[in-house]
């Protein structure tokens, strides 16, 4: 840092704060901001670094430019919820002389708030609006049904910005009411609540004030293994079991039924630590898959998995993760 009480800020301050257009250092504006790589990058446009002239041509950091670099970070700490530290202009910069007592630092300023911003980079306060695809199983059905949902995104990139900018995907599952197999299911898919995929593979992220796992169990009841660190950054091609639940209520010989949901991708598409655009989700319903009852015990039609779409907020940010594209079938006896 050369910045000086009394004196200028230097073109080297402004660049190491913004990073370049495709930065992926920890702290730096653009590896929030812009492309990124990983959990980091929101597919904005970049604060433009300035380019160092030689000694007989020296360049300086204008208003201009230090407005944008305040008005970016405000606009994050607004889309992620994040109390940052309070910015002057530039033109308030301006008349910070050496005899004030202390003078405001203003590159100390902005970088402590790049490092709040970098801690919380997946944090939002708010999501848009949401949207549901629903498959239904319009015919009866006894020994097991599988639901397949498919989420496809245009690029890799376009994942990332998605689930950095605070989207998720949510499953919720319905049975018809009845009895015998049929309250099985109905309650058991009640008990299974909402099911939240968002995109950590590791901690937390808060989203519109609520605090989710890379999956996460919303409402419901009973017990569940959930795979809480199998968020969008975990997936490969390969397929991980991320949830289970077993039914406790229905009748004798079908205690061993249940809800089970895997999830794979078609694995890393580009260079900037993307887990790939494509999303096969898969929820298995299995009617007594030990084998322990003797009847036949046939299952209504009605049996249902909605998958939401729920979108980042564009209040503070564009939309740089595109239209999301929610396929869904079926298939079982």
């Amino acid at each position: 840092m050369t910045y000086q009480q009394g004196g200028l800020i230097q073109v080297s301050d402004f660049n190491n704060l913004v990073g370049t257009s495709t930065s992926s250092t920890a702290e730096q504006l653009n590896s929030i901001l812009a492309i990124g790589n990983g959990r980091g990058g929101l597919g904005q446009s970049a604060i433009n670094q300035i380019p160092l002239q030689t000694i007989s041509n020296i360049t300086k950091v204008t208003p201009t430019d230090w407005n944008n670099l305040r008005t970016a970070i405000l606009n994050l700490g607004n889309h992620q919820g994040s109390t940052v530290t309070s910015m002057p202009t530039a033109e308030q910069y301006a008349v910070i002389t050496a005899s004030m007592t202390p003078a405001p630092n203003p590159v100390s300023i902005f970088s402590s708030n790049l490092t709040t911003l970098w801690a919380n980079r997946n944090n939002v306060a708010a999501q848009g609006s949401s949207s549901a695809v629903t498959t239904t199983r319009s015919a009866t059905w006894y020994q097991a049904v599988t639901f397949t949902n498919t989420i496809t995104f245009s690029s890799g990139n376009a994942a990332r910005y998605f689930f950095n900018a605070g989207g998720q995907i949510a499953l919720t599952f319905t049975h018809p009411t009845g009895s015998n197999i049929n309250d099985l299911w109905n309650k058991l898919a009640i008990a299974a609540g909402t099911l939240v995929i968002s995109g950590t593979n590791s901690g937390t992220q808060t989203i519109a004030g609520t605090v989710y796992n890379g999956v996460t169990k919303v409402g419901g009841s009973g017990s569940a293994t959930i795979s809480q660190n199998s968020g969008y950054y975990s997936l490969t091609g390969t397929t991980t079991q991320i949830f289970n639940q077993v039914a406790t209520v229905g009748p004798t010989g079908y205690l061993t039924s249940f809800l089970r949901v895997s999830i794979k991708s078609n694995g890393a598409q580009g260079s900037n630590g993307d887990a790939g655009s494509i999303i096969t989700i898969t929820t298995v319903w299995d009617t007594d898959p030990n084998g322990v009852s003797t009847t036949r015990n046939t299952a209504a039609a009605g049996t249902a998995v909605t998958c939401t779409i729920r979108p980042p907020s564009t209040s503070y940010v564009t939309n740089t993760w595109g239209t999301v594209d929610v396929t869904g079938s079926q298939t079982g006896t």
